[in-house]
């Protein structure tokens, strides 16, 4: 059943009815789809974008799921010595590297996608949150039965380093590779490791 044969009177009851249909394991990708409809690249889904300013979705979690992008921090396809002096980037210590993404990511958080999420009836009921001018506009409504699997589609997703108040894409050593990879290994091989 497509999105366009299907209709609610609100996005609460396409909820309310997604949940029924979770805890019985059956499909709801025709629901989320009415959920979701109109987002495209040009149009976000104004129905789920209305139903979060009316329900205050995005104030149900005050330390939502920041998603940080790995090209904001690396400047993939420029070079980052465009960007950061070499003494910034010439890091050896893991305590450096995890520094270095501190500072990198603070000027990046005023434009970052937030993952909000609320729980209901044992699932969570996600969305990103993506910054417009003066509001948001929110894309991509999911349901999910655990937090690992919310987790596992943050993760999915790709490109992007997050974390909240218990939640985190990648763990210290995974920053530190990740870095000497982008970084180290592309501007100061000498310095990489034996």
């Amino acid at each position: 059943m497509a999105a366009n044969d299907i209709s609610f009177e609100s996005v609460d009851q396409a909820i309310a009815e997604a949940i029924v249909r979770i805890k019985a394991n059956k499909p709801v990708d025709h629901i989320l789809a009415w959920i979701n409809e109109g987002q495209d690249s040009y149009v976000k889904s104004t129905r789920l974008t209305e139903w979060a300013y009316e329900t205050s979705f995005i104030e149900f979690q005050p330390d939502p799921v920041l998603l940080i992008s790995e090209d904001g921090i690396f400047k993939y396809g420029d070079n980052l010595l465009d960007y950061y002096e070499e003494g910034d980037l010439r890091l050896k210590t893991e305590a450096e590297i995890l520094e270095f993404y501190s500072k990198a990511e603070e000027p990046l958080w005023f434009d970052a996608c937030t993952a909000p999420f609320i729980i209901k009836d044992d699932l969570y009921l996600t969305a990103i949150c993506e910054p417009a001018g003066k509001g948001f506009y929110f894309t991509d409504f999911k349901i999910f039965k655990s937090k690992g699997e919310y987790i596992a589609n943050l993760k999915s997703m790709g490109g992007y380093i997050f974390y909240g108040d218990d939640f985190r894409s990648h763990s210290d050593s995974e920053l530190v590779a990740m870095f000497r990879k982008n970084v180290t290994q592309k501007y100061f091989p000498e310095d990489m490791p034996a």
